[in-house]
This record gives structure tokens, sequence and C-alpha cells, in this order.
């Protein structure tokens, strides 16, 4: 049976050897049948051959991708009789180093050679010098960097660099779609270190770049681990951060149940006021006074109130209602009010206690029983009112908003439209939540945020209220905020229902026609209207630039809305094309997407972000690969780092900033004028342009191709330097 190292280097033989061939003109067929006719004998009688074949060819004026072939067939060969036969191991090696190195001289910098020369050097020990050869792939092969970084912790794992380890494998780790092994590698290194305190620092870190990451699951884990280490120390104030963090972990989990306790130390081995209240809350023995550690502080009661609020939803799945009404009666007493998500460590976090009371209510309607005599209800409306006039007194506006959006949604469930007392109804809460919406979106761009369900129901209730004239504008704000949200049907259906309810004033009329514009356009590209495959893809672009969406002109107001639609037009145009379209090379469609979105502060969905990716892609070979897009949870409502490269997003519960590598922006420039310099010639070349940091690099032989300004590019937006290398760039 082979073992795993032969069949790798069969892979790497057989798998890249066609790749090695690309990147090197010329080849006679001789070498090509020779090479392969060696590769097929056993390793011995191939290595005869091959010696054979480079004395015959020694001398003699050999084709570059001969002598690479030749080499490289050899360096294998070698490579594989070292594997083959220990007893000639350390000098098989040898030559299949020197031949290695001497198909490097013809090719320098490819990545098949320097890849092999690391699995060579690793197996002679030579471990110094597979690091260096791998900071080279990590230069010549920065698509796979992710890859490299983690066979440079493996190494320095292997020598007890474990610092050193876990640097690469976090480079790996982030750089990377987020390969779990490497986040369980660096929990394993993290038990090697003789020095525990230092252990504990490098894990807790770790642990809360997990977290901050999105990783949520992994982030429990390093901070489990965080804890028991804490506690081996004897120190308990670590072990309790760990805890808490372990709990705000998960409390991301859509659904909780009492097994996550078992995780914990036994409340009789830990015996913390911390583990024994978490542990007696998830196992539902808790009661709300009995919660005083965790309650005493308003970050730590919202993680307990949002594990109440998962919890209940697990009960409910198994049909328990009467456990899931008390789970959420305990986490309403628990959950911290509106204001108090100014505390930094809550800057991140939406008010649990919205989604706890409308919860509640909507199950205190759906099961009588749980409320029979409406008490439960109005106690807990007395006391959102009290609260929200708190709000008013702080001149909270964004609390008092988010309790107008509470009570609304609650009356709006229980079907109150209307009221004896002016504020007791949905319309007017309603209303009132989407009032200082818009006023705090008035002195904050960023804080934009879609509300369309609330337009939604506000059409409802003015319907039910007998104020018909009101709906159609109502259901058109709807539609907006669903086209923001990339829901087109849902979009489509009521701006057809807006169109169709009563008489509608000249405002209301040119609203209607730019959404219906709008919304055909975005739904004839996601049904493939357009001919996406056509050769002729300058027409496609001036059929768009031409079409009334891009020529109408602004409605006051709309500006920023309008913005945020062209921009999900023309990125979906280009991702349509280039899955489509052979011919599709230059962004053309991306570019323009771009300068659209550029001075906005906010973006309307997680699909917006999917949106920059893949205009990030089309700038890959331009951009540094380990700076990619970024989602962030917001440590303070600051402006934005960058005015044209960050964006804040505000989507259902979630906060966030979305982060692009500014030189996405100056790579599209660069493109959009090299192409009006050059409009008559294709710009075949124009990836060899490298950006990094503000710098532009243009090879030498590319300005002498084509026609290029340095002085020009230099005036660009965020351009620091432009220069010319005399070095071709590596892919």
């Amino acid at each position: 049976m082979k073992t795993r190292y032969q069949i790798l280097l069969l892979v790497l033989c057989f798998g890249l050897l066609p790749a090695c061939r690309s990147n090197v003109n010329g080849q006679t067929p001789d070498a090509g049948v020779i090479c392969k006719r060696a590769l097929a004998l056993p390793v011995d009688q191939g290595i005869s051959l091959m010696e054979r074949a480079m004395g015959r060819y020694a001398g003699a004026d050999v084709e570059k991708m001969d002598k690479f072939q030749l080499n490289f067939t050899m360096a294998y060969l070698y490579q594989k009789q070292a594997a083959q036969l220990p007893g000639t191991k350390m000098e098989a090696l040898e030559r299949s180093k020197q031949y290695y190195s001497a198909a490097l001289e013809v090719d320098p910098g490819n990545v098949a050679v320097l890849t092999n020369l690391v699995f060579v050097n690793q197996a002679m020990d030579n471990k110094e010098m597979a690091q260096e050869l791998l900071s080279q792939l990590i230069k010549v092969d920065s698509a796979n960097k992710a890859k490299y970084y983690a066979r440079k912790g493996d190494l320095s794992a292997a020598v007890e660099k474990y610092d050193e380890a876990i640097g690469f494998y976090k480079r790996a780790f982030f750089g990377s779609t987020g390969n779990e092994a490497l986040a369980w590698k660096i929990f394993d290194v993290c038990t090697r270190f003789t020095d525990k305190q230092h252990a504990w620092q490098v894990l807790n870190a770790f642990s809360n770049q997990l977290f901050e990451k999105g990783f949520y699951d992994l982030a429990r884990t390093g901070f489990l681990n965080t804890l028991d280490l804490a506690l081996t120390l004897g120190e308990n104030e670590q072990a309790t951060e760990a805890c808490v963090r372990w709990a705000e972990a998960l409390s991301f989990k859509p659904n909780v149940s009492e097994n996550y306790a078992k995780d914990l130390p036994e409340p009789n081995v830990w015996t913390s006021t911390c583990n024994q209240e978490i542990q007696r809350l998830l196992t539902k023995a808790a009661s709300t006074g009995e919660m005083g550690w965790w309650t005493s502080d308003v970050y730590r009661s919202h993680i307990v109130a949002t594990l109440l609020y998962r919890m209940e939803a697990t009960e409910l799945i198994a049909g328990n209602v009467s456990i899931a009404v008390k789970l959420l009666e305990m986490g309403l007493q628990i959950a911290p009010e509106f204001y108090v998500y100014d505390h930094p460590k809550l800057k991140n976090y939406y008010p649990i206690k919205m989604d706890i009371a409308v919860e509640l209510s909507r199950l205190y309607n759906r099961y009588p029983e749980m409320d029979l005599d409406n008490s439960k209800y109005d106690e807990m409306i007395r006391r959102l009112f009290n609260e929200k006039s708190a709000h008013y007194l702080q001149n909270n506006l964004e609390a008092i908003q988010k309790s107008h959006t509470m009570l609304g949604l609650i009356f709006a469930d229980r079907g109150i439209w209307t009221s004896d007392w002016y504020a007791g109804n949905a319309v007017f809460q309603l209303k009132s939540a989407i009032r200082f919406q818009k006023q705090i979106e008035s002195a904050n761009p960023e804080k934009f945020k879609p509300i369309p369900a609330i337009y939604q129901l506000l059409a409802e209730g003015y319907a039910k209220t007998n104020q018909p004239d009101l709906v159609p504008n109502t259901l058109l704000e709807a539609a907006a905020g669903y086209l923001d949200l990339d829901n087109l049907s849902m979009a489509d259906s009521l701006i057809k229902k807006a169109g169709s309810s009563g008489n509608h004033s000249p405002k209301l009329t040119e609203k209607l026609g730019e959404l219906n514009l709008i919304t055909k356009m975005r739904l004839d590209i996601r049904n493939d209207t357009y001919n996406f495959k056509s050769s002729d893809v300058e027409q496609l672009e001036k059929t768009i630039a031409g079409s009334k969406v891009f020529t109408m002109p602004v409605a006051a107001g709309d500006q920023s809305f309008l913005n945020r639609q062209k921009f999900k037009i023309l990125a979906d145009l280009g991702a349509r094309c280039s899955e489509n379209n052979p011919n599709y090379q230059y962004p053309s469609f991306e570019i323009k997407a771009l300068n659209y979105i550029s001075d906005e502060k906010a973006l309307g969905n997680f699909q917006d972000i999917s949106r920059l990716n893949q205009i990030e892609g089309k700038f890959q070979s331009n951009l540094d690969r380990g700076s990619s897009v970024q989602i962030n949870q917001v440590k303070s409502l600051s402006e934005p780092k960058e005015e044209s490269r960050t964006w804040q997003l505000n989507t259902g519960s979630y906060q966030g900033q979305v982060e692009v590598n500014p030189d996405l922006f100056i790579a599209s420039q660069v493109y959009e004028d090299l192409k009006s310099e050059n409009a008559a010639e294709q710009l075949d070349d124009v990836k060899q342009i490298q950006i990094r940091q503000g710098d532009v690099i243009i090879p030498k032989k590319l300005q002498e191709n084509e026609q290029i300004d340095p002085q020009r590019l230099q005036q660009l937006n965020g351009v620091k330097n432009v220069r010319i290398s005399n070095e071709l760039q590596q892919k």
C-alpha cells in the first residue's frame, strides 16, 4: 500500500506538471515522451532512462521547456525513490533537491517546483529552508497563501516555536474561509505551553478574535478552554471572565437547551456564583431573584435575557408553551432597557427586550389560557409605556424609536388599530417609529435601516381605519425597503397594489413610475431577460446606460436610495455577464457599481456584501489577497474610518460595519482611466498592475505596450505613488 507521502508525490507530479508546462514557452515532443515513459516505469528504471536522456541533452542547445521538464521529472523520480527506499533516502533527496533547483533556474517562482522543494527539505529536516521556500510561495501564489501559512505553522510547531506557529495558523485561518481544523490546531498548540499563564493569554486573545469575526461556536470552545486553564492556575477572576464570554457566544445559537450546562464545571467543583447561577438558568431551575450576580450588570443581563429567549424557542418547538411563556416572563424582567445599549459592551447588540416583549405578547394572544384575564398583558404594556416615557425624558432618539416599534408590533399583532387613548394603538406607534427613524437617519446617514415591514403594517392600519388616501404612498415606502433588502417579489407585489389603489397625485405617480422601473429592471436581470450571452457586450452597456432607470431625474431625498439600487443592478449585471459571456473580460459594470456606492454610508443587506466580494474577485490579480471584504462588529457608533471604504450595515437585529480594502477603489479608477486612454484597444494585460496600500506598481513592459500616463494615475483619488517596475508581477 502506498504511503500517504507517496500518494501526495504522485498527485504533485501528475497534477502539477501540466501547470508547470504552461509557465514556460516552447516544447519538444521527444523530451515529453521520454519523461512520460520514465514516470510509467519502476522508479530505478525511470531514473536510468532519464540519466541516459540527460546525457544525450548535455551540452545541446535545449529548449527551455525541455530543460525544465527533464529536470523536474528527474527530481520527482529521486523524490519518489527516497520514499520507497529508506536506505538511500538522504542521497536520493539531495539529488532531488539539485534537480528541482535546476528546474527553478529555468522557471523562477514556479509553484510546483517550490512546493516539491518544501517537501524535500522537510524530509531532509531542513526546516528553516522549508520555511524560506514557503515564504516564496506566499509571494508567488498569494491566492493560496492560507495553505502555505498553515504549513509554516506546522513547521514552527514541530520545533516547539509555539507563538510563531500560532501566528502562522491565525494568518491561515483568518485569511481563508475559516477552516475549523486550523482553529483546533491553535487550541492544541496552546496546551503545549509550559507557561500556563501565557497559554491563557494567547488562547483568550484568539477566542476573542474568533468571537469578533463571528465564529461563535469555535469561540465558545476557546472560552471553555480558557476557563479550564484559569481554574488550573487558581485564577477565579479569569475563569469568571471566560464563563461570561462562553455564555455570550452561546447566546448566538438560535436554540439553546439545558444540555449546554454540561459544558461547564460541576457547581460543586467550581463553586463560584457565576457558575452556579448560569447552570441553574440553563436547567430552568432559576427564578429572577436567583440571578443576582448576572443581573447586577447590564452587559451580563443582556446575555442571560438573550439565553432565555433562545431557550424559549427550544421549548416552543417541543410544544411546551407554558414553559416558553415562563422563560419569556423571566427574560422580560431581566432584559436591559433600550437606553443602556450605549454601554461599551452592548453597542454591537440590538435590545433583546423588543424581541422578548413582542414574542410574549404573541403567546398571550395565541394561547389565552396563559393570560385568562389579560392582567399579564396589561401589566407588560404599562411597564413598556413607562419605559418609553423615560426614553423621551432622556431625549434618546434610538431608544424612543425602538419603543414605538415594539409597541406598534404588539398592537398590530392584536389588531388594535384604534383606541380611545391616542397612543394606545398600532397606527400611532408605527407612524411614530417611522418618524423617529427618519430623524435618526437625517442626522446620521450611516444609521440607515430598511424597515419595510413597519411601512407594510402601517398601510394595513390605514386601510383598517378608513384612511385609503394614505395607503398607496405607504405601500411604496414599503416596496422601496424591500428593494433594499433584495426581496423583489414582495416589492413588485406592493407596487402593483399601490398602483391599483385609487387616484394618485403627480408626486405619487412619479414615485410609482420610478420604483416600477427599478423593480422591472432588477427582475429582468434575475430572469435573464437580457441577452447576457451576446458577444456585443458594449451594446448591453449602452442599453443599460441609456435606460430610464439611469437617466431619470432624482427626486428629492431619493439620491442614496437610487445609488444603492444602481449599485445592485450593475453588480448583478456584471455577475450575470461573467457567468454567461466569455467576451465579458473588462469589468465595466463592476466599476460603475463601485462608483455609485462609493459615497454612501450604509448598505441595504447582507447580499450587498456578496456583491462586493464578487466585484473584488474581478480585481484579485491587482490586489493583495490578504485584504478582502470584512464584516466587523461595531465597537462604537463613530464615523466610518474612510468614507468610501466602510459602510454600516443595519438589518434586522444586526449592526455591523462592512470594510473593503481601499485599493479596490483605486484599482477600479486605474482600469477606468486606462480604458479612456486606450479606447480603441483591448487592455489584455491590465491585470499585471499591482496596487499595494495606495501604491500603483506598473510593469515596465506594460507601460511600453499600452498608453499609460503615470502622472494621470497619480491624480486619482487615494493614489499615493505610481512607480514603474522592471519585474514582471508573478501570478
